[in-house]
């Protein structure tokens, strides 16, 4: 809110008429919304030395989230045998279930992790190979707001060998004092 008047202006937010505790800055954020926060009507009183005014009330609309979350992409990086899912919104912590996953030609799903941003998924796999694409099967994946990912969305994804450019290091080798090759 801007307010003019004799320095210092105090803020006192309120719900519904009532003051919320710690609610005493020109700004007043509501983080987290509910759809029964709906309805609720917000206010603020500034105060100086001179008085006190109230403004007028806003009353909030929380509209529901109805749309499920969509896969948006599925990347491999197969040196490390790990799968990058992208969703389109923020998951619920359950989306880390790896049972939630499969992929095609038996590739195991070791573990899972659910990215702080929430919305994007690793999978850990058994060794990916080279040759041919995988299909990733997802079901039973939720939004925040508990809408459901739509049952076998699928994608597919494949690993490219590394390039001309491109080093891979499976093993080191390194010359003894006798200039002979030792294992390391």
């Amino acid at each position: 809110v801007l307010a003019t008047g004799a320095e210092p202006l105090h803020y006192q937010w309120l719900r519904d008429g009532a003051p919320l505790v710690g609610a005493t800055d020109s700004v007043f954020v509501l983080s987290h919304v509910e759809l029964a926060d709906g309805g609720s009507s917000f206010s603020v009183v500034v105060s100086n030395v001179a008085g006190a005014v109230v403004s007028t009330n806003a009353t909030l609309s929380v509209i529901a989230d109805l749309v499920p979350p969509v896969l948006v992409s599925a990347t491999a990086s197969c040196e490390s045998n790990k799968v990058t899912l992208t969703f389109s919104e923020r998951l619920e912590t359950a989306a880390a279930n790896p049972l939630n996953y499969s992929i095609s030609g038996g590739v195991t799903i070791l573990s899972t992790a659910l990215a702080a941003e929430g919305r994007s998924v690793c999978l850990f796999t058994a060794p990916l190979t080279y040759a041919g694409a995988y299909t990733l099967i997802v079901n039973g994946v939720r939004d925040l707001a508990g809408n459901t990912i739509e049952a076998n969305t699928h994608a597919t994804f494949g690993c490219s060998p590394p390039s001309a450019s491109k080093v891979v290091i499976n093993e080191w080798l390194a010359l003894n004092s006798n200039n002979r090759l030792n294992p390391t």
